[in-house]
């Protein structure tokens, strides 16, 4: 497994060798030669930076960024939004926001090596692959002037943080009024699940072959073993069969989850798939493998709508024990049940609010009512102003500690004279 900074610098690098590769394939370069212009350009801020330089190519006043996974440093510094490590856990790593000491410790350190690797490998990359197109564009500039900053998640997935009036949570996007319908031959195996049905699926980044035998075994014999029908999200063959489990090569996972005979989601993590689940109200096992699903499953176990399994210690027994104890427990449905009801009580809903929040950006784009003074402040400027209040109070409280020791000295000095006089 690597690590998590391992992990960073190689999504990075391999973004920026993506981006290259886009930037200068032949549909970009045809939508590019178009003699268009915009109002306002949204970008995803993950790790495609080098797309910054279509804000400059289509004379947009406006630069929105997007982020479908939790937030990250960088793109909390984008906007100035304060994000401090002692108190908000990184989505790299399984914490809360109740760190422990040795937590907080390496919280502060990858958030702030995330920063550093950021401004000073990743972004001067994105400029050298801007350049053989743009040379005029600065990526770095274009970087510390994003009007709006639009968060594909919400607080209850995570933890509560302070957000500046730019920076906005829209949750759940994916998830529209329009159910999807279930194929028939789906449709029937779940209406005919008489105790009940379990869903398993990997997401899109991950398919079921790729695991190593022995835990891809044990989810076979122990998914076979229960009593429930399963439906099991897969691209390929399998060598086993067992007569309580459907394999499809394509499932339309919203309507799935919708089903009422669904009573278990077994799934990687992906903040997605966890929000739908969360929609739906329908408990969950984590398999958390890369990324924030490892975040993610530690927030399922800690708000109590499901448990998380190991791939590397994962056994028969322990899939089973784990599956059996979320269908059997309510408690796992009445937690699930009340989130559901939390992200849905809105007095706007999300899609709404993104639409509302980019209109009103670009209306008032010579507008700078969102953005944050301190965003624009030098660290000269911050750390001068506590200088100029800590350093004088510092002179005053030495003066007053050499005053003290003078006083001191002296009443020693005079208890002295008069026991010589005495004397």
């Amino acid at each position: 497994h690597m690590g998590a900074f391992a992990i960073l610098r190689k999504n990075m690098r391999e973004a920026n060798e993506l981006c290259e590769e886009q930037l200068f394939s032949p549909p970009i370069e045809q939508l590019i030669s178009r003699n268009k212009s915009f109002d306002a350009v949204i970008i995803e801020q993950l790790w495609y930076q080098c797309y910054y330089a279509l804000v400059k190519h289509y004379n947009s006043p406006v630069l929105i960024g997007f982020l479908s996974v939790g937030n990250l440093p960088y793109v909390m510094d984008s906007v100035g939004n304060p994000d401090d490590p002692l108190l908000n856990p990184d989505m790299a790593y399984p914490f809360t926001n109740e760190m422990s000491l040795d937590e907080r410790i390496w919280n502060i350190l990858y958030t702030t090596w995330t920063r550093i690797y950021y401004r000073y490998w990743h972004l001067p990359r994105a400029q050298e692959i801007v350049n053989k197109w743009m040379p005029d564009v600065s990526i770095e500039d274009i970087d510390r002037n994003f009007s709006l900053v639009i968060l594909g998640n919400n607080h209850v997935f995570g933890y509560p943080k302070p957000l500046l009036p730019n920076v906005i949570e829209v949750h759940s996007l994916q998830i529209t009024e329009k159910r999807e319908t279930l194929p028939k031959d789906i449709e029937e195996f779940l209406d005919k699940a008489e105790h009940g049905a379990i869903y398993f699926s990997l997401g899109s980044n991950l398919q079921t072959h790729q695991l190593p035998v022995g835990p891809l075994t044990a989810l076979l014999n122990a998914l076979g073993s229960l009593r429930q029908r399963v439906l099991w999200k897969h691209t390929g063959d399998m060598a086993i069969h067992p007569a309580n489990i459907k394999f499809v090569k394509w499932a339309p996972q919203k309507a799935i989850l919708a089903h009422p005979k669904v009573m278990v989601y077994v799934m990687q993590g992906g903040l997605q798939s966890l929000q739908e689940a969360v929609h739906y109200s329908v408990p969950v096992v984590a398999i958390p493998f890369f990324g924030d699903q490892l975040f993610n499953a530690r927030k399922i176990r800690d708000a109590g709508i499901g448990l998380a399994l190991n791939i590397d210690t994962v056994t028969e027994e322990s899939i089973v024990r784990t599956i059996t104890q979320v269908v059997e427990n309510k408690t796992y449905y009445d937690n699930i049940k009340e989130m559901s009801e939390i992200i849905k009580d809105e007095l706007v809903k999300p899609m709404d609010r993104a639409i509302w929040n980019v209109e009103h950006v670009i209306k008032f784009s010579k507008s700078k009512h969102l953005r944050y003074y301190g965003h624009d402040i030098s660290l000269i400027n911050y750390y001068g102003t506590i200088a100029i209040l800590v350093l004088p109070l510092i002179f005053i409280i030495y003066c007053v500690h050499l005053l003290l020791n003078y006083l001191r000295s002296r009443k020693g000095y005079n208890c002295m004279k008069d026991r010589i006089k005495f004397y």
